[in-house]
C-alpha cells in the first residue's frame, strides 16, 4: 500500500511525461490486480490500464481481456509488475547500458592538473571494449569543465548479453598535466606535458551479472589508485587485475584516497533508457562501444576509425640519454590540408585537430597503448592519410620540442577499400625540419608500411626528401566502425557493377557468401544495385541474370528474418515505401515467381523454394510498389498484362496447394502462411471480391485428408485473412464467411484444432460485434444468420462432449455467448424455422438446455472472474425467454405436449436461479449495486418466467408432481423476498392438483419434507423463508375448503421442521459447538420419529448423532444412539436393503452387526453394565441358531465385562444444571434448563469454562437464584450453572453393603432422571449472633426428559418440584447428614481394620472442636428456647427430632472415641486424650443447656420406645458400663430405655442403664457374614422339612436370627442403617469402600416381599426414588383388622399444604394388631436388598418389590412411621423376624400423609405429631 501511495503521488505531481504516466499506470494496475488476487477479490478487465465497459465489447473480446489481465497479474511478484515479454530464442540480444558517476576524486598529483580516462576492459581477451571517458581535473580535484562539475557522469552504451558475461573491469588511467619532471615549484609551466601517474581498477562482475531489477539502483565503490615505474605503466592495469603486487604500490598512504564511483546497469535501447530515466540521463556523455553493437538499430550512422598508438622503437642517436618522445597525430585530406577537429581524445571533451601522446621520460622504446577516435567526413575519407610526428621534449623550461621523425598511413587503398582492421607496422622517416612536411606530396609516394614497398618510388629507403631509418619503427592498431565505408572488395564490386557488367554473376555469388553484417551496413545501396540489374528480354521471359538477381533478393530478405537483423525490417520497409524506384521490375518479379512455383513439384531439393515462399510478402510488396510507380508513370497502360501475369501466378499457387506430395509439404505450409500478407499487399491493385474468390478457391482446393502439419497452418491462414483488411469489406466478407464456417465446422465436428477454430470463430464474432459498431452499422443479418445456422448447433455439441478442464472450453463458451448476444427474436425465429421436423428441433432444444444448465451449474471461468459469468448469465436469461416461446407454441397443446422438454426447461431455470454467481447477498455492497444497475436481479426475472410457464401448463401440472417439488423448493430457498413471494404459491397449486387427482397430497408432503432436509443442510433457507412459507401457504390452505384441516397441519409441521433444520445448520459449521450440533440433531431425530414417523430420516440422524458422539469421545452415548436403530430391527430373516454403509443382508445379521458395534462403544465408554443385557440377548440368539463359536465369544465378552466392572475404578460423574436465559440464545436453548452429565473428573470450574467457550458473549450468573423476567426477555445472554445430586432409582440389590463398591458407585449415578438441588437462604432479619434462626433451605427435585446416560450427555428439564425447609428442619437435615457421615466412618473401620486412622481422627477433631466452640450450642440457642416453643408451636415435633439427633451424635461420638482409643498409636495418645476432654466438655455443655441430658431423655425415649421392648440380655453387654473413651472398652455405650406405666393407660420410656453393644455388634457381624457365605454356597429349599420347626411351622433361617439380633443391637444404639442422603460425600474422589446410613431406622409401611408375602422394610430418606403405583392396597389378615395403604401420584407443593400443629400434651398409645403368618416367611430366595444396601446383613431385611416407572415425576418419599401388625403368635410383622417396635398411631388421615407428593418433612411432622394411641408388643 505504501508503494501504491507513492505511485499515486508521482501521478498527481504532474511532472511525468505521457509515456511515463502510461508505464506507471500499468505498474499500479498490475499491483492492484496482484493484490486483488491475493485477497480473493474479482479480476478487473482492463485495456491499457483502463477498465473496459463490458456492454460495449463482444463477450469473446471480454474473455481475451480477462485472460491477458490474469497473465499480467500472474507476472507480478511482490506487488511489482513483470512486463510480459515475447519469448525470444536463446540467442536473442538485449541491449544494456552502464551508468557511471564520479562521486569523489582524491588523488594528489603534486599540485598539477590531471586527466582521468575511464574505459571498460576485458581481462580474458586482454583488450578494451569501449571508448574512453575523459575527465580533466583541476588541482583541487574538480572537473575543469563547468558542465561536468555537477554531472561527472557517462553512459557506457550498447553492451550485449555476451558483454555482461565478460570478466570486465572498469579501468581508470590518471595522467599528470605539467612539467616534464615533477618539481615542488608552484610556478605554472609554460609547456604542458602529459605524464603517466597512476591507475585504478574495479571488477564489474558484481554489477553486470546480478538480477536486472537489482542493478537499477546505484551502487557506490571505492577505487584505490596505484603507481609504478613508467616502463610498466602501460601494463599497470593488467598487473592490478592479476594482483602482481611487486609491480605497483599505493599512490597515497591515506585509506580514503582514490576514486569514489557509483554504477548502475540500465536495460533496453538508449531511447527506452532515456524515457525511463529522463532526469538521470539528461545531458549525459555517451561512451560508445568499440565496434558495432550486437543490435544494429535502424538509422544508426557511424563513420569512426579507432587508432591505438601501440609502441615505437627509436635510436638514441648521438646523445648519451634516451629521448623524451612525444607523438603528435594529425589528419590530412587529399589536398594535403589538415582536417580540423576530427580527433577525439575521449568522450566528454571536444575534438581536437592535433593530438599529443603521453611522454615517457628517457625512453626510446615507449609503449603507449593510447587510443583515440578519428571522426572523418565521408567525402574526405578517400585519399586522406594519417601522419604521426615524433618530437623530443627537453627538460629545460623554454626549450622547444624538436621534430626528429615522422610516419604516415593511407586510410583508403588503391582498390577503394579502407584500411583493414588490426595491427600495422609503419616506416619511420627522418625529418629534422618541420617545414619540409608542409607539402604532403613529398612523402605520399613513399611506402608507409612493409606492404606498400614499390621499387618505382625509391624502394624502401625513401626519396630525396626523406630517408627511412631501418632501425626505427612505429606500431599502430586500427578499427573501423562505418556504415558507409567497406573493407570488402566483393561488396564494393557489387556496388560498382556497372563498371564490369559482364561479371554480375560472379559478383552476386560472392555477395551471397558475405556476412550479413556487411550487407546490412549498405542495405539501401545494395538493393538499388540489384533492382537496377533487372532487365526483361522482350518483356516475356526473364533473363539468366534475372534468376540470379531474384535468388540474391531472396537471400537478403531471408537474412532479415534472422533475429540479429530483425531490426532492419523497418529499414527495408522504409526503403520499399520511400526509396524504391524500379518502375518495371514487377514484370521480372512476377515472371521469376511463376517460374519458381511451376518448378516446385519437379525439384527434390525444396530449400530454395521454401526460402522464396518465406519472403513472399517482401516480393509482393516490391511487385505492388513497382506496379504503382508504373501506373503513375504510364497511366495504367499495362493493366491487362499485369493481370495476366498475376493470374498466372495465382494459378501456379493453386496448383501447388492442390498437390499431395510429402516432399513439398513444408513448402506448402510456408506458402499458406504467407498468403494473407501477400493478399493484403495486393489489395492495393486488385479488388477485394476478386481476391476473396481467389482465396476461397485456394482453401477449397486443399486436399481433404490434409497432413496434420498443414492443418493448423491452413486454419491460421484463414484467421489471418479474417483479421486482414480484406474481411472488413462487406462484399468480400460475404464470400469468405461461408467458406470459413464450412472449414470450422469440418474441423470442430471431429474436434480437430479446436483452439484455432475457436479463435477464428471468436475473431469473426468480435468483428461482427465491434467492427460493424465502429462503422456505425448494425450487425448484418445475413452474416449473423450464416454464423448461427452453421455453427450454433456444432458449438453446442462440442462443448457438451469436450473435457471441461481444457483451455479451449472457455473460448468456445465465450463464442457461444457472443452468438447468443447477436441473436434477436427474428434470428431465433429463423433458426427454429430451419428445422422442418419436430424431432430435430427437440434434439436441438434439449442440447441447448443441457448445455446452458451445465454452464450455470459449473462455470468454466476462474472464480475471480466476475464480468464474464454475468454476461453469460444475461445471455442465458434472454435465451430462456426464446426457449419458453418455442415450448408454449410447439410443445404444449394436446398431444404435442413434451414432458421431457418442459422438465429440462424447469430444471434449467432452477439451476439458473440457484447458481452461486447470482447470489447477490454474498457480494460486497458496491459489487451488488453495480450488478443491479446493469442487469437487475436476474433471479427475480427468471422466477417470474417460471411462474408464467407453470401457470400455462394447465392440466399438465399434475405430471410434475413430485418431480419438480424439490426443484421449486430450491427456488423458494433463494434469499430474495420478491422471488419467494412469487414462487411459494406453486406449492399450493401442487397440493391442490394432487388433492383433486388423488384425494390427498401425501406425495407432495413426503417429497417436500425429504428435500427440505437435504437443501437446508446445503446452507439454503433462513428464518424469513420459514415465516413466508408459513404465512403464504397457511393463508391459502385456510381459504380452501378441502385443504383446510390437513393442509394446516402439514404447513405447521413443515414450519416446525424448518425451525429445527435451521438450528441444526446454524451450528453445523462451527468447530466449537459440538454440544449444539448434538442438541439440534437430537431435536430432528425426535421430530422424524414422533411427529411425522419418517423412519429413513430418523435412521439418518441417528447416525449423524452417532458420528458426533464418536468425534467427541462420548462412546457410551454413541452406543445408546446406535441402540435406537437396533430397537427398530428384529431377529427375523427378512432382507434389509443396503443403507448407511451396510450391505444387503438379513435383518438379524444387521441387528447382530449393530449389537457388536454397540458393545464396542460400551466397552470404550466403560459402561459394561449396559452391555451385559446385549450380551445375554446375543447369547440367546447364538444358542437358538446353534452358533457355538459366536456363543463362546459373546460369553467371553460378557465375562470380560464382569471382570472389568470389578477391576476398574470409574470416577463418579458430576451432574450440572445449566440454564440459558435471554433472547440472545437459539430457540432450542432460549430460557431453558438442562441437566448435563459431566465428563470424567470434570469439576465445576472446568465445566463452566467449557460451556462459556461455546457462548463467549454470555455472562455467568454468580448465584443459583431464579433469573428475573428482565433477564429472560432481554437480548443479553446469561448462563447459570450449578451441581445437582442424582437420585438413583435402580433396584436396591445393587446398593447393599456387601456389593463391591465399583458396582454400587456405578448404580448410584446411572439410570437417573431425578436430581436434587438445595439452596440455603435467609428469611426475615438475619441474627448476626446466630444465623441458624433464619436459615431456610429450598429443596428442588428435578426430572429430565430422559434418563442419563442416554443418547445425549444432557437432557432438558421436564419438571421441577420445590419444597421449603424451615430453619429447624434445615438443622435436622444437617444433623442427619453429619450423623450419617460419622456412622459411615465407624462402619468402614469396623468392616476393614486395615484402613488408616487419619480420616477418623480428623473427623473426630473437627466435630468435637466445632461442638465445643458453638456448633450444637447454636442449634440449642435457636430452637430449644422457650421463646421458640411459644412462637413456633407447630415445630414441636421437629424439636424432639433434633434433640434425638443430638443424643444420637453424642452416642456415635462416644463409640468413635472408644474405637479410636483401641486403634490409636502410642505416639498419638496425647491427641486422643485431648479429644476425650473435648467430648466431655461437649456433654457438659449439653447437660447445662437444659437440653436432653445423659440421665433423663423422656421425650427421646417416647420416640424410641418401640425399639426397647426386645431384651438384649443375650448380647454380650456389661452391666457396669466402662467409662467412655477408655482404651479398655470395645463397645459403644447407649442408654437402655425402660417402659414405665403412666396414668391413663399410657407408658413412658426412661433410660435406666448404659449397655455396651459393640462387642455384640462385632460378634453378630462375624456370624452373619459366615452364615451368609455358607448359604450362598449351599442354598436350601425354603419349605423343606429340615427347615421347619417342631410344630411344623417354617423354621427361621439362622441368618435371619443373626439379622434380628444384629438389628436389635443397632436399634439399642440407634446406629441404624437407613440414610438421609449423601450430598456432601458426592465428590468423585470419594473412594469409601462401604457406604453407611445417615438416618435412624424407622418402621416402614407394609410392603410386599419378593415372594408375595406382606412384610415391612426399613424406610429411609435416601436418594433412591421408587416410583409408586397409582394405587396399592394390601389386605393383611389376622384378627380381622385391615391395613390399607393408598398412594397418590399427584404432586403437592409444600407451600400449599400446612401440617396440623402437634399437641405435646398427648403421648402415643400402644395397641396390638394381628398379622398374617405368611409375613414371617423368609428364605434366601425371598430376601430383598434394602434401598441403599448399606450393610451386608441388611440384605436379609425384606423390602418392596421394584415398581414400574411412571411418567408422573415422583417426589422424594416422605419420611414417616407406619403401623406395625402382629401375627397370631404375637410377633410383630412390621419388624424383621419378630423384632418388636412401638409405633405411634396418627390422628391425621393416611391419604394425605402417605401421598408420594407430600414432602418428607411434612410427613415426619404428622408422624411424630399429636397421637392418641400407641401399639406395643404383647
Amino acid at each position: 500500500m505504501q508503494e501504491l501511495m507513492a505511485y499515486r503521488k508521482q501521478l498527481m505531481s504532474g511532472t511525468l511525461t505521457r509515456d511515463q504516466c502510461h508505464d506507471l499506470k500499468a505498474v499500479i494496475t498490475c499491483r492492484i490486480d496482484w493484490g486483488n488476487k491475493k485477497l480473493g477479490l474479482d479480476l478487473v478487465p482492463r485495456i491499457d490500464s483502463e477498465q473496459v465497459d463490458v456492454d460495449q465489447i463482444s463477450p469473446v473480446e471480454l474473455f481475451r481481456i480477462h485472460e491477458k489481465s490474469m497473465e499480467d497479474s500472474a507476472a507480478s511478484i511482490r506487488g511489482s509488475m513483470r512486463r510480459s515479454r515475447t519469448k525470444r530464442p536463446d540467442h536473442a540480444v538485449i541491449v544494456h547500458h552502464l551508468h557511471f558517476e564520479l562521486k569523489a576524486y582524491d588523488c594528489s598529483t603534486n599540485g598539477a592538473e590531471s586527466e582521468v580516462h575511464f574505459s571498460l576492459y576485458d581481462n580474458k581477451s586482454g583488450s578494451y571494449f569501449s571508448e574512453r571517458f575523459l575527465l580533466r581535473m583541476s588541482k583541487e580535484g574538480r572537473p575543469t569543465n563547468c558542465e561536468k562539475q555537477h554531472n561527472p557522469c557517462s553512459l557506457f552504451t550498447d553492451l550485449g548479453n555476451q558483454d555482461l558475461l565478460r570478466d570486465a573491469y572498469l579501468v581508470a588511467h590518471i595522467y599528470r598535466l605539467g612539467s616534464l619532471r615533477e618539481t615542488e615549484s608552484k610556478k605554472t609551466p609554460t609547456t604542458m606535458y602529459r605524464r603517466p601517474y597512476g591507475c585504478a581498477v574495479l571488477s564489474l562482475r558484481e554489477i553486470l551479472q546480478t538480477n536486472q531489477e537489482q542493478t537499477e539502483e546505484a551502487r557506490e565503490f571505492h577505487m584505490k589508485v596505484y603507481c609504478c615505474g613508467e616502463t610498466d605503466f602501460p601494463q599497470l592495469h593488467e598487473s592490478l587485475v592479476k594482483k602482481q603486487n611487486a609491480k605497483f604500490s599505493l599512490s597515497s598512504n591515506q585509506s580514503s584516497s582514490g576514486l569514489m564511483v557509483a554504477l548502475r546497469l540500465l536495460h533496453g535501447d538508449i531511447e527506452q533508457a532515456r524515457k525511463k530515466q529522463p532526469i538521470l540521463l539528461r545531458g549525459i556523455t555517451v561512451v560508445q562501444k568499440l565496434g558495432f553493437s550486437d543490435i544494429i538499430m535502424p538509422g544508426d550512422m557511424r563513420n569512426d576509425l579507432y587508432l591505438t598508438l601501440t609502441r615505437g622503437d627509436f635510436e638514441k642517436g648521438a646523445k648519451t640519454a634516451a629521448k623524451n618522445i612525444e607523438v603528435r597525430v594529425t589528419m590530412f585530406d587529399a589536398d594535403g590540408n589538415v582536417i580540423q577537429n576530427c580527433i577525439s581524445p575521449g568522450a566528454g571533451v571536444a575534438n581536437v585537430t592535433e593530438y599529443n601522446g603521453v611522454i615517457f621520460y628517457h625512453n626510446n622504446s615507449p609503449r603507449w597503448n593510447d587510443t583515440v577516435k578519428l571522426t572523418i567526413p565521408i567525402e574526405k575519407y578517400y585519399r586522406s592519410h594519417l601522419r604521426l610526428e615524433f618530437r623530443h621534449c627537453s627538460t629545460r623550461e623554454k626549450a622547444e620540442k624538436k621534430l626528429f621523425a615522422f610516419a604516415f598511413v593511407k586510410l583508403v587503398a588503391d582498390d577503394g577499400t579502407t584500411l583493414c582492421d588490426g595491427a600495422h607496422e609503419l616506416y619511420v622517416y627522418k625529418c629534422g625540419d618541420g617545414n619540409s612536411l608542409k607539402s604532403s606530396e613529398k612523402y605520399r609516394g613513399l611506402p608507409s608500411s612493409p606492404s606498400e614497398i614499390n621499387p618505382n618510388y625509391g624502394g624502401s629507403q625513401g626519396n630525396v626528401f626523406f630517408h627511412r631509418n631501418e632501425k626505427e619503427t612505429m606500431f599502430i592498431h586500427t578499427l573501423l566502425c562505418s556504415t558507409k565505408l567497406t573493407q570488402n572488395a566483393d561488396l564494393l564490386a557489387v556496388l560498382k557493377w556497372t563498371s564490369e557488367p559482364n561479371k554480375i554473376g560472379l559478383h552476386l555469388q560472392k555477395l551471397m557468401n558475405l556476412d550479413g553484417e556487411e550487407i546490412v551496413k549498405y542495405l539501401q545501396d545494395i538493393m538499388d544495385a540489384l533492382f537496377n540489374m533487372f532487365s526483361v528480354g522482350e518483356g516475356k521471359t526473364p533473363t539468366e541474370s534475372s534468376h540470379l538477381i531474384f535468388k540474391t533478393l531472396i537471400n537478403i530478405f531471408n537474412m532479415l528474418e534472422q533475429s540479429k537483423f530483425e531490426h532492419f525490417k523497418p529499414v527495408m520497409a522504409t526503403y520499399i515505401d520511400n526509396h524504391f524506384s524500379a518502375v518495371l521490375v514487377y514484370k521480372d518479379l512476377l515472371l521469376c515467381l511463376k517460374e519458381f512455383l511451376s518448378a516446385v513439384p519437379s525439384v527434390t531439393d525444396q530449400q530454395l523454394f521454401q526460402k522464396c515462399f518465406q519472403v513472399l510478402d517482401y516480393i509482393a510488396k516490391c511487385i505492388v510498389q513497382s506496379r504503382l510507380l508504373n501506373i503513375r508513370a504510364t497511366g495504367n497502360r499495362n493493366k491487362d498484362e499485369f493481370r495476366r501475369l498475376l493470374d498466372d501466378v495465382f494459378l501456379e499457387i493453386r496448383q501447388v496447394l492442390s498437390l499431395h506430395f510429402d516432399i513439398i509439404t513444408v513448402s506448402q505450409g510456408i506458402l499458406l502462411a504467407k498468403i494473407p500478407s501477400m493478399l493484403s499487399h495486393l489489395l492495393k491493385l486488385v479488388d477485394g471480391p476478386q481476391l476473396s474468390h481467389t482465396f476461397c478457391t485456394w482453401m477449397n482446393c486443399l486436399p481433404r485428408d490434409l497432413p496434420d502439419s498443414l492443418r493448423p497452418i491452413k486454419l491460421q491462414c484463414i484467421r489471418d485473412v479474417v483479421n486482414s483488411p480484406m474481411f472488413s469489406c462487406k462484399e468480400s466478407r460475404k464470400i469468405i464467411l461461408p467458406m470459413c464456417m464450412a472449414q470450422l465446422k469440418r474441423h470442430l465436428v471431429v474436434k480437430q484444432e479446436t483452439i484455432l477454430c475457436s479463435n477464428i470463430l471468436g475473431d469473426i464474432l468480435v468483428y461482427i460485434h465491434s467492427g460493424t459498431r465502429l462503422q456505425n452499422e448494425p450487425p448484418s443479418e445475413s452474416d449473423v444468420h450464416v454464423i448461427l445456422s452453421a455453427m450454433l448447433d456444432v458449438v453446442i455439441q462440442v462443448i457438451l462432449t469436450i473435457d471441461r478442464i481444457l483451455p479451449v472450453t472457455g473460448h468456445l463458451v465465450a463464442g457461444l455467448t457472443a452468438m447468443l448476444k447477436l441473436m434477436d427474436e427474428e434470428q431465433y425465429r429463423l433458426l427454429v424455422e430451419s428445422y422442418s421436423d419436430r424431432r430435430p428441433l427437440k434434439d436441438f432444444l434439449l442440447h441447448m438446455m443441457d448445455l446452458l444448465q451445465q454452464l450455470v451449474k459449473q462455470s468454466v471461468y476462474p472464480c475471480d472472474w466476475r464480468a464474464m459469468p454475468m454476461v453469460t448469465n444475461n445471455m442465458i436469461l434472454l435465451t430462456s425467454q426464446f426457449l419458453s416461446q418455442t415450448l408454449s407454441n410447439v410443445f404444449l397443446k394436446g398431444s404435442d405436449f413434451d414432458f421431457e422438454l418442459w422438465t429440462r426447461y424447469f430444471c434449467l431455470c432452477v439451476s439458473f436461479l440457484t447458481q452461486p454467481a447470482l447470489q447477490l447477498e454474498s457480494f460486497s455492497e458496491a459489487t451488488r449495486q453495480k450488478i443491479l444497475d446493469r442487469y437487475g436481479d436476474m433471479r427475480v426475472l427468471m422466477g417470474y418466467e417460471i411462474l408464467t410457464m407453470w401457470q400455462s401448463l394447465g392440466d399438465h401440472k399434475i405430471e410434475f408432481v413430485p418431480s419438480m417439488v424439490g426443484r421449486f423448493l430450491e427456488v423458494t430457498l433463494v434469499p430474495e423476498t420478491e422471488l419467494r413471494k412469487a414462487t411459494l404459491p406453486i406449492f399450493f397449486d401442487m397440493m391442490e392438483c394432487e388433492q383433486n387427482a388423488r384425494g390427498n397430497f401425501s406425495v407432495v408432503e413426503c417429497e417436500l419434507i425429504d428435500k427440505l432436509d437435504v437443501l437446508i443442510s446445503e446452507n439454503k433457507g433462513d428464518d424469513e423463508h420459514k415465516q413466508l412459507f408459513n404465512t403464504i401457504l397457511l393463508g391459502k390452505v385456510q381459504s380452501h375448503p378441502r385443504l383446510h384441516q390437513n393442509g394446516k397441519l402439514f404447513i405447521q409441521s413443515v414450519t416446525r421442521l424448518l425451525e429445527r433444520l435451521l438450528d441444526y445448520r446454524n451450528v453445523l459449521d462451527r468447530e466449537d459447538s459440538q454440544d449444539k450440533k448434538m442438541t439440534c440433531t437430537f431435536n430432528l431425530l425426535n421430530f422424524y420419529k414422533k411427529e411425522i414417523d419418517r423412519q429413513e430420516m430418523y435412521i439418518r440422524y441417528i447416525y449423524k448423532l452417532h458420528e458426533l458422539h464418536l468425534a467427541s469421545g462420548n462412546y457410551t452415548e454413541a452406543a445408546f444412539t446406535l441402540l435406537l436403530h437396533a430397537e427398530l430391527l428384529t431377529w427375523g430373516d427378512g432382507e434389509m436393503p443396503p443403507e448407511m454403509n451396510y450391505p444387503l443382508e438379513p435383518e438379524w445379521q444387521r441387528k447382530e452387526r449393530l449389537c457388536h458395534r454397540i458393545l464396542a462403544h460400551f466397552d470404550k465408554g466403560k459402561s459394561w453394565e449396559f452391555g451385559i443385557p446385549l450380551c445375554k440377548e446375543l447369547s440367546q440368539l447364538y444358542e437358538s441358531k446353534i452358533q457355538y463359536s459366536k456363543l463362546c465369544e459373546i460369553l467371553q465378552t460378557q465375562a470380560g465385562f464382569y471382570s472389568k466392572i470389578l477391576e476398574n475404578h470409574r470416577p463418579e460423574p458430576v451432574y450440572f444444571r445449566v440454564g440459558y436465559f435471554g433472547q440472545g440464545f437459539p430457540l432450542f436453548l432460549r430460557n431453558k434448563e438442562f441437566i448435563h452429565r459431566g465428563s470424567e473428573l470434570e469439576k465445576l470450574g472446568t465445566f463452566q469454562h467449557r460451556i462459556q467457550a461455546q457462548f463467549p458473549e454470555a455472562s455467568m450468573m454468580g448465584s443459583i437464584n431464579p433469573p428475573s423476567e428482565a433477564i429472560k426477555q432481554g437480548l443479553a445472554q446469561y448462563i447459570q450453572v450449578c451441581t445437582v445430586t442424582p437420585l438413583s432409582k435402580v433396584a436396591s440389590v445393587f446398593l447393599r453393603p456387601d456389593i463391591p463398591e465399583n458396582v454400587r458407585s456405578f448404580h448410584r449415578v446411572n439410570h437417573v432422571d431425578h436430581f436434587q438441588l438445595d439452596r440455603p437462604f435467609h428469611k426475615g432479619v438475619k441474627d448476626s449472633n446466630n444465623e441458624f434462626k433464619t436459615l431456610y433451605l429450598e429443596r428442588t427435585t428435578i426430572r429430565t426428559l430422559a434418563e442419563l446416560p442416554g443418547i445425549l450427555r444432557w437432557f432438558e428439564v421436564a419438571e421441577t418440584h420445590t419444597e421449603e425447609l424451615s430453619p429447624v428442619e434445615t438443622a435436622i437435615d444437617a444433623m442427619e447428614m453429619k450423623n450419617n457421615e460419622l456412622r459411615q466412618l465407624v462402619t468402614q473401620h469396623l468392616l476393614n481394620k486395615n484402613l488408616t486412622l487419619k480420616p477418623l481422627t480428623m473427623r473426630l477433631n473437627g466435630v468435637l472442636d466445632a461442638a465445643v466452640n458453638g456448633g450444637i450450642s447454636k442449634y440449642q440457642d435457636a430452637f430449644f428456647s422457650e421463646e421458640f416453643a411459644l412462637t413456633h408451636p407447630q415445630f414441636g415435633g421437629h424439636t424432639v427430632r433434633l434433640k434425638a439427633l443430638f443424643l444420637e451424635q453424642v452416642q456415635i461420638l462416644d463409640g468413635m472415641l472408644t474405637l479410636h482409643g483401641r486403634l490409636v498409636a502410642p505416639e498419638m495418645q496425647p491427641l486422643h486424650d485431648r479429644l476425650v476432654e473435648l467430648f466431655q466438655t461437649m456433654k457438659q455443655g449439653i447437660k447445662a443447656s437444659g437440653s436432653p441430658n445423659m440421665e433423663r431423655l423422656a421425650d427421646v425415649s417416647k420416640l424410641l420406645a418401640a425399639n426397647s421392648s426386645h431384651s438384649v440380655s443375650s448380647l454380650s453387654s456389661s452391666p457396669t458400663p466402662t467409662p467412655p473413651g477408655s482404651n479398655r472398652s470395645s463397645g459403644v455405650f447407649v442408654v437402655e430405655p425402660t417402659t414405665v406405666p403412666l396414668s391413663g393407660g399410657q407408658t413412658e420410656t426412661t433410660p435406666t442403664r448404659e449397655t455396651n453393644i459393640l462387642s455384640g455388634f462385632g460378634s453378630l457381624l462375624y456370624l452373619a457374614r459366615s452364615h451368609v457365605k455358607r448359604r450362598a454356597s449351599s442354598p436350601t429349599s425354603r419349605c423343606s422339612s429340615a427347615s421347619r420347626g417342631s410344630n411344623g411351622s417354617p423354621r427361621r433361617p439362622r441368618s435371619a436370627v443373626f439379622a434380628s439380633s444384629f438389628m436389635s443391637t443397632l436399634e439399642k444404639g440407634t446406629m441404624t442403617l437407613g440414610r438421609r442422603g449423601r450430598r456432601d460425600l458426592d465428590s468423585p474422589n470419594d473412594n469409601r469402600s462401604l457406604q453407611t446410613p445417615r438416618q435412624s431406622l424407622t418402621p416402614a409401611p407394609s410392603c410386599v416381599s419378593l415372594d408375595g408375602a406382606v412384610g415391612t422394610s426399613c424406610h429411609r430418606r435416601s436418594r433412591t426414588v421408587k416410583p409408586p403405583p397409582r394405587k396399592l392396597s394390601s389386605q393383611i389378615s389376622g384378627d380381622g383388622s385391615d391395613l390399607q395403604l393408598q398412594r397418590s401420584t399427584s404432586i403437592q407443593k409444600a407451600e400449599g399444604w400446612k401440617p396440623p400443629l402437634p399437641d405435646r400434651k398427648h403421648l402415643p398409645k400402644t395397641s396390638v394388631s394381628s398379622v398374617s403368618p405368611s409375613c414371617q416367611k423368609l428364605s434366601s430366595q425371598s430376601v430383598s436388598p434394602s434401598p441403599k444396601g448399606d450393610h451386608p446383613l441388611q440384605a436379609l431385611v425384606p423390602s418392596p418389590s421394584p415398581k414400574p416407572f411412571s411418567s408422573t415425576p415422583p417426589p422424594i418419599p416422605p419420611k414417616r412411621l407406619s403401623s406395625t401388625s402382629v401375627d397370631g403368635s404375637g410377633k410383630p410383622v412390621g419388624s424383621p423376624h419378630g423384632i418388636p417396635r412401638v409405633v405411634p398411631q396418627r390422628k391425621v388421615s393416611e391419604g394425605s400423609v402417605d401421598a408420594p407428593a407430600v414432602p418428607a418433612r411434612v410427613a415426619r411432622n404428622h408422624t411424630f405429631g399429636p397421637v392418641s394411641k400407641r401399639t406395643a408388643p404383647s
